[in-house]
């Protein structure tokens, strides 16, 4: 995503005015669709929103085992009224 709009930012700033490179003139719709032709594919292939699920979800089981681990049990604060009865 950040090569989208970094491209964006770059093709704005730096290429306003079409440039003659060799025999060609890069004009910046020809640049546009260069950014995309390339950014495209590339966030198809990285799957931000499947990772960003993952990572969610691999954290929230990381924290409710550990938290299921730590913490103790409900009968440890039982354990002095049962002793007196």
């Amino acid at each position: 995503m950040g090569f989208l709009v970094g491209g964006f930012t770059a093709i704005n700033k730096f290429g306003p005015d079409p440039m003659q490179v060799g025999e060609h003139i890069v004009t910046q719709k020809s640049l546009y669709l260069v950014l995309f032709v390339v950014g495209i594919p590339l966030l198809y292939v990285a799957s931000p929103l499947s990772t960003i699920f993952w990572i969610v979800g691999a954290s929230g089981i990381l924290i409710v085992g550990h938290a299921s681990l730590m913490e103790p049990g409900i009968e440890s604060e039982y354990a002095q009224v049962q002793e007196s009865v």
